[in-house]
């Protein structure tokens, strides 16, 4: 007679042997696409290095949290910011810090917006029009079909939850999206993305906080709506050294974010793709750009040649980190509309995610915000140092520019302890990186 222990382990032997099937096709997709690349874009070194990446990456893919936490419908946004303690070690590291404030699901726009202009230097009057402003747009922006902001994190303040615009596409109120399983995943994502993703970055990173002593949020927000910031030239100089340092770290802090949000969306809030961006679909989606000049071949096979560098590189050469981070960020806006056809998202929270997979891969999931903090670890004093001299530094010290600080870290591999305490040892001891005083190892 069949039990019902004999009927669990039928259909688990069936479910196994469907994924091993799935997991030879995408080997052999992989294998495939590359196949179109060989030759002097992509050698069989680079092509064998990128397949076993793969594989490690895969590997990861089945590993289970160290201690998987159940969300309640009680307390539905609080308990991620527990998980993210938990399961990165953050207060081991940083016992004196913490992203434990306040998440707000805002009902209106009006609740929303007010967020944003709070620190702004204007009077009341002027903040009420900015408000009525942002959320005017955001009624046109959701009404063509466009989108809008779903969630923004004032660091150390709190972060805040649009879910008027979550609300907008379905029947139900703000309040009712709350009970649909649905919507509730992307809204988790969201807070994920922007408070435990760039505000964990604000916060702990020497980076984020050079950012705050600029005033860096306001500026985002007077950027990104237009809204008008103080005349005099200090506010301007500020304003520009704020473009410098937020556009020397785009892959990092999309990459990050983006990397904790699909890790969280497969192992806490539900069961999506970690990572999930994969090496086949980009390296697919370069292969399929269309090619109408000589120009636009050159631009393919260097952006594969970047790619494949980067992904395999081991201890990479300063000189091969800084052009490949440089034509990242060029390809980044000049291929922008294309990529977000074919993969939904912009390079930099492709290739990224990629990056940050990389590293989980070698280092183990734990390591990975620490890999993060490490690649922001740029200090430095904004009233002391010029708008020229910042960007001389960008363009030739690649200690100083975070997106090469990760691509250099993200080229290292442990040796014997994967820990991130030997993760910034071989940071500093390689590639001489300032590394976070909280991940030297006290002897």
């Amino acid at each position: 007679m069949t039990t019902l222990e004999d009927k669990m382990n039928a259909y688990k032997a069936k479910l196994d042997a469907i994924k091993r099937e799935q997991e030879a096709v995408h080997k052999q997709d992989l294998a495939k696409i590359l196949e179109m690349f060989s030759g002097s874009v992509i050698d069989n070194k680079q092509q064998h290095a990128l397949l076993l990446l793969n594989n490690r990456i895969e590997a990861h893919q089945t590993h289970s949290v160290r201690a998987l936490i159940t969300l309640t419908d009680d307390d539905k946004l609080k308990a991620l910011d527990a998980a993210f303690y938990d399961i990165f070690e953050v207060d081991k590291f940083y016992p004196n810090k913490s992203l434990r404030y306040k998440t707000t699901y805002c009902d209106t726009l009006e609740e929303f917006f007010k967020s944003f202009v709070e620190d702004l230097q204007i009077s009341k009057a002027h903040k009420e029009r900015e408000v009525l402003y942002m959320c005017q747009e955001a009624e046109l922006q959701a009404l063509r079909g466009g989108g809008g902001i779903y969630g923004v994190n004032c660091p150390s303040e709190g972060c805040y939850i649009n879910g008027w615009l979550f609300a907008y596409p379905t029947d139900l109120s703000p309040k009712q999206v709350l009970q649909d399983e649905k919507i509730l995943r992307e809204i988790k994502k969201t807070v994920v993305h922007e408070k435990l993703g760039h505000g964990f970055l604000d916060l702990y990173s020497s980076l984020g906080k050079v950012e705050s002593e600029l005033g860096a949020f306001a500026f985002k927000i007077a950027e990104k709506f237009g809204s008008h910031m103080a005349d005099d030239p200090m506010t301007t100089i500020r304003q520009q050294q704020h473009i410098e340092l937020s556009q020397s770290s785009l892959f990092l802090q999309e990459g990050w974010a983006t990397w904790l949000e699909s890790y969280f969306d497969a192992k806490i809030i539900d069961t999506g793709s970690h990572p999930k961006y994969s090496i086949d679909r980009l390296l697919l989606a370069i292969a399929t750009m269309p090619i109408n000049s000589k120009d636009d071949l050159t631009d393919q096979q260097l952006l594969s040649k970047f790619v494949v560098t980067v992904l395999t590189a081991v201890n990479i050469d300063l000189s091969v980190c800084m052009q490949a981070v440089n034509y990242f960020h060029a390809a980044d806006t000049k291929f922008q509309n294309y990529f977000f056809s074919k993969l939904g998202q912009p390079l930099r929270y492709v290739i990224g995610e990629l990056i940050f997979a990389k590293i989980e891969a070698n280092w183990d999931s734990v390591c990975v915000p620490y890999a993060a903090l490490i690649a922001g670890n740029i200090t430095m004093d904004p009233e002391k140092i010029s708008l020229s001299d910042l960007k001389y530094l960008l363009e030739n010290d690649p200690t100083f520019y975070a997106d090469a600080r990760l691509v250099m870290v993200s080229s290292l591999i442990p040796e014997r302890e994967a820990n991130p305490y030997e993760l910034a040892k071989k940071a500093e001891k390689l590639f001489d990186l300032q590394v976070p005083q909280e991940l030297k190892k006290r002897s």
